[in-house]
């Protein structure tokens, strides 16, 4: 009931259209039994090479280390909203991402399928931003600072 009540005020906060008892039904659906994206492994691979990657996500730290752990994904540091005790798309989330890593918000780049999770929250906090556009959808205005169709792609961004 917990997470009804805070996706409740999160879209009533932030205006965001949605049923917030179907959503939430996804996500508990889901938890710990998600499956990344093939080519997620190898390009977070590629990515530690040059930087520091993080993964920040809304949801509960144990089931999404499961799914981690069954895709092959190790990441440098992973931020939850249960550990944050915050949630996309607000503010404190990625401040106390900030924190945590001790870096300037312009010297992160987040990168995200969702316009307003990883696009909208982040540039409130002065972050550079990349849009994972699978869909193909028309990208908003202000446009994010990079637009992929893949996470493959983001290798050249950098």
């Amino acid at each position: 009931m917990i997470f009804l009540w805070d996706l409740e005020e999160l879209y009533e906060q932030y205006g965001l259209p949605g049923n917030a008892a179907e959503d939430v039904q996804i996500m508990l659906d889901t938890l710990g039994n998600r499956t990344a994206f093939q080519e997620s492994k190898a390009v977070v691979e590629q990515l530690k090479r040059l930087v520091t990657v993080c993964i920040g996500s809304t949801t509960d730290t144990e089931p999404f280390m499961r799914d981690l752990t069954r895709s092959g994904i190790v990441v440098d540091h992973i931020f939850t909203s249960e550990e944050l005790q915050a949630y996309k798309p607000q503010k404190a989330f990625y401040e106390k991402i900030l924190a945590a890593l001790s870096l300037p918000p312009e010297e992160v780049l987040f990168v995200g399928d969702s316009l307003t999770d990883d696009v909208y929250g982040p540039r409130q906090v002065g972050m550079k931003t990349c849009w994972v556009n699978r869909k193909k959808e028309i990208a908003p205005i202000p446009p994010p600072d990079y637009e992929v169709s893949n996470l493959t792609e983001l290798l050249t961004v950098l």
